[in-house]
């Protein structure tokens, strides 16, 4: 499923500090697009993305026992959408701890409201008060959780209208999926922006669900999947997993790959008599007309924002259109198509994210260029990229010339180093997917040491902490070296 969970001891680390298994569900993802580019972008919740404001991250803690009987926690992520000022959707194993069987809620919930500012977010406290009987066998039309939220911020956000469409209708519509991506930077929202619905097999596992090609990865679990009008958006389902997860780009709609989203409406008639008086009388700020966009005056903003980046001016692109590409590259996002007169909302929603980024981001978040046999020093910081475990991470690339074994290690003295290497990836970002060769501590003490066999090619090098939150400087070595004896 696509739920983003990960234990407190967070990576199972064996002999010699290699990892011998990941948590379930971080990095899942079955992504589509028919030119093999990964479509998704930020959105923000805030300007002309003010209708995406009530999609808010779920975290949830669970006490749970470890293999010698102390006391642990587990920690999930997925997300939740605003359903009436009180209440919010997510999916049942997101609520849930399933591997207990959860009849009752057993975990701490926390949905993250976005502050004014669209980015930012205070945690609001949520119980779980009504849900499906879905079990941890597989997904089903059940797979939903209804939360009462401990404060009804839905009065200030507003809410999203639940769409009691004809499968024609919905199956018929390009479609939109936005979540919390656990394999991208979660302090972000991150939407497909054109998707569609696909009708399941019949088999009866799958009857009342639809099957989809919307962006589906682990932090995904409970994203609204839905209709964009001209008065807010209209859910028609609530993602819910994938079939064989795999981490490429998928060319091409397939259905021994697609995703699943619980069919809407097989949830309404269960919450109606909840979500309807709560939200009876009452103004619902996220429908409103969309407000148009001054392209002239987009333009200039534009300019300002991308020069204070340094993606604009001199040493850098000569255009806004090269500025938008060198950013998108850095940000792991798609690319914009187009000019901002041809395309403005989604011009308008860049300068949105670019005005709440810490400057300068096109130097500060580019890929640094390495070479065998020298030292490079930095330091992690919060405004650092965030890999698929949520720690901070910073990349940089090596070319090799000819096939060889090449030593890599990271010392610091301010936190625990976790090092990864691997081809660098089409699109020639720092992705946060599982890279070929990981260490924890394989260097003295808690610095990182691995040998790689790397041939003709790009290779990324992502230096991260083991921790959560860890932050400072390291040092990153390279040298040739021969093969490891197995």
């Amino acid at each position: 499923m696509a739920i983003n969970r990960k234990f407190r001891v967070a990576r199972a680390i064996g002999a010699g500090g290699a990892i011998v298994a990941l948590s379930a569900g971080v990095a899942g993802a079955n992504i589509f697009d028919d030119a093999g580019i990964d479509p998704r972008v930020i959105q923000p919740r805030t300007g002309i993305g003010y209708q995406y404001a009530p999609i808010g991250l779920i975290r949830t803690t669970t006490p749970m026992r470890g293999p010698n009987g102390e006391d642990l926690t587990s920690s999930a992520s997925g997300t939740g959408f605003l359903v009436s000022p009180c209440y919010a959707l997510t999916n049942h194993h997101v609520a849930f701890d399933e591997e207990q069987g959860a009849k009752a809620p057993q975990a701490t919930i926390v949905f993250e409201a976005i502050n004014p500012d669209g980015f930012t977010t205070r945690p609001v406290n949520a119980t779980p008060v009504r849900w499906g009987e879905r079990s941890a066998s597989g997904v089903t039309r059940d797979d939903w959780a209804l939360l009462r939220l401990d404060e009804c911020v839905g009065s200030q956000l507003g809410w999203l209208e639940l769409a009691d469409l004809s499968d024609a209708e919905v199956l018929g519509a390009t479609v939109t999926e936005a979540g919390y991506s656990g394999d991208r930077d979660q302090r972000f929202l991150w939407l497909e922006p054109a998707c569609r619905m696909y009708p399941p097999n019949r088999e009866q596992a799958y009857v009342e669900t639809f099957f989809h090609d919307c962006s589906s990865t682990a932090g995904n679990s409970g994203s609204p999947v839905f209709i964009v009008t001209d008065r807010g958006l209209r859910v028609v389902g609530i993602d819910e997993g994938e079939f064989g997860r795999t981490l490429e780009v998928i060319v091409g709609y397939t259905e021994d790959l697609a995703n699943i989203a619980v069919d809407i409406r097989q949830v309404i008639p269960q919450i109606a008599d909840l979500i309807g008086p709560d939200a009876a009388g009452r103004d619902n700020p996220a429908a409103r007309p969309v407000p148009a966009v001054d392209t002239a005056r987009l333009r200039l903003d534009l300019e300002r924002e991308l020069t204070r980046h340094g993606c604009l001016g001199p040493g850098a692109a000569p255009s806004i259109e090269g500025a938008a590409a060198t950013y998108d590259a850095v940000s792991d996002q798609a690319g914009i198509a187009g000019a901002p007169d041809e395309a403005p909302a989604e011009w308008a929603r860049l300068l949105e994210v670019l005005r709440v980024t810490p400057a300068p981001f096109c130097t500060d978040r580019a890929i640094q260029p390495f070479t065998v046999g020298t030292t490079a020093t930095g330091d992690l910081a919060p405004a650092d990229r965030i890999d698929a475990y949520g720690t901070f991470a910073d990349c940089f690339v090596v070319t090799a010339t000819q096939t060889q074994w090449v030593e890599f290690s990271v010392s610091s003295r301010a936190f625990d180093t976790f090092l990864e290497v691997g081809p660098l990836s089409t699109e020639r970002n720092c992705s946060t997917a599982p890279l070929s060769f990981i260490d924890d501590d394989g260097g003295e003490g808690t610095n990182s040491e691995l040998v790689a066999g790397m041939k003709p090619g790009d290779y990324i090098v992502r230096i991260t902490s083991f921790s959560v939150g860890e932050v400072g400087s390291y040092t990153l070595t390279a040298e040739p070296t021969t093969p490891p004896i197995r």
